[in-house]
């Protein structure tokens, strides 16, 4: 006969607790927090994190403003808006650039599902359907794309402009 060894107020089961994820990535201001003053005065410290949807967002933003070939060895990194609303070799439609916009954000941060992007010029809703956003554009361009983040809906503006 085995024996066996029994803890009051416990049981044999085994309990599965979820593991909440945790994201976080450098602030990418660069702003330092304020430390202690070291022997000569100065202040030093640690840099700022983003925590959770921040960091998320912010990857975002940084795969929408960059343009390709900008990164190095990743010559397919960024969705490269800046050349295809304000290039002047084509025209691109509305239905082509959201869906380089949700290619791009699928493939680079896949923490984020895209739910909705709308497009704003000089402050009004641009209509959908457009087959030259060019045509309708100032020279300022507003994308709002709705995100959901561990299952929480977020919001992100993506503001480009054209100096002339």
């Amino acid at each position: 006969m085995a024996l066996q060894r029994i803890t009051p107020g416990l049981s044999k089961e085994t309990k599965v607790t979820p593991k909440k994820k945790f994201y976080s990535d450098i602030d990418l201001s660069f702003a330092p927090k304020t430390g202690s003053p070291d022997i000569y005065g100065n202040y030093s410290g640690d840099i700022y994190k983003k925590l959770d949807a921040n960091a998320v967002l912010q990857a975002v933003e940084t795969i929408l403003l960059t343009n390709t070939l900008e990164k190095p060895f990743e010559p397919s990194f960024g969705a490269d808006l800046r050349s295809i609303l304000f290039g002047s070799d084509t025209d691109y439609s509305e239905a082509f650039i959201t869906e380089q916009i949700r290619i791009q954000i699928a493939r680079w941060e896949p923490r984020a599902t895209v739910v909705k992007i709308q497009y704003l010029s000089g402050g009004e809703l641009i209509n959908s359907g457009i087959s030259s956003l060019r045509n309708v554009l100032d020279n300022t361009i507003e994308i709002v794309i709705d995100l959901e983040i561990n299952n929480k809906g977020f919001t992100s503006s993506i503001n480009l402009n054209r100096f002339r």
